[in-house]
């Protein structure tokens, strides 16, 4: 007989909820509890943030007016504070920008 232990191998099930956060660069706009299908790769220049920085952006459900932001953004920053802190104007944490400049350069 198996014990209520609920850390055994056999009794750990995956959470039924997948989920994603749709965001603009100020806040979590909406979470939705299925795998979202709309993937913003039609912005113009989204190729040019590098695999890193695309995956990342998708993964956390930008949408693509924030995404399009970044692109421009990114296109004039001459260094990763003036590209934070132009991002943090449109309300994006500086860290986050910071993060994301570093992934844009891999």
């Amino acid at each position: 007989m198996l014990d209520d232990n609920p850390l055994e191998p056999d009794r750990i099930s995956t959470s039924p909820i997948i989920y994603t956060h749709v965001r603009n660069l100020r806040r979590v706009m909406e979470s939705r509890y299925y795998r979202s299908t709309v993937v913003a790769t039609t912005v113009p220049g989204f190729d040019t943030l590098g695999v890193y920085a695309r995956n990342y952006l998708v993964a956390h459900g930008y949408i693509e007016s924030a995404i399009g932001i970044i692109v421009e953004v990114r296109n004039i920053a001459r260094t990763n504070e003036e590209f934070a802190l132009a991002l943090s104007f449109h309300g994006l944490p500086v860290s986050e920008g910071l993060f994301l400049w570093h992934l844009s350069n891999l």
